[in-house]
């Protein structure tokens, strides 16, 4: 028994086992919040760029994030992501750095309240349409 009622848990019970796998879950509880769908694939995301899984994203994994995804950036250009997304000027970007930086360059109304109140500042546009491969 999931204790879900039958017809609302049926609809996200894509695979009809009556059990609901991760997916599942992520969707069911993203229609009662959405901010947990979000918060879920920002982890995702910070997870690709912490490589040695610190907690931080160093000017390295920025680096060997970008590369990565077919961009080549200078050290200027890694050196402008980090400064601009390091809140606490220690040289690395946390999770809530890196989830404020995202917030704001896709959608500053969704940064969530208790950031401080200002967000981090924006990624230029031209950053992210040059130096592809």
């Amino acid at each position: 028994e999931t204790g879900v009622p039958g017809g609302l848990f049926a609809e996200y019970d894509t695979n009809g086992d009556n059990n609901l796998d991760f997916e599942e879950f992520v969707r069911f509880v993203s229609m009662l919040d959405p901010r947990v769908g979000q918060e879920i694939e920002i982890n995702k995301a910070f997870k690709l760029f912490d490589n040695d899984r610190d907690g931080y994203i160093s000017r390295e994994e920025v680096k060997d994030a970008l590369v990565h995804f077919g961009i080549s950036p200078t050290d200027e250009d890694v050196d402008m992501i980090v400064s601009m997304t390091d809140d606490d000027s220690d040289g690395r970007i946390s999770y809530t750095e890196f989830r404020n930086m995202l917030f704001d360059a896709v959608a500053p109304e969704l940064v969530a309240e208790g950031s401080a109140g200002r967000g981090s500042p924006r990624v230029p546009p031209r950053f992210f349409r040059q130096r592809r491969r």
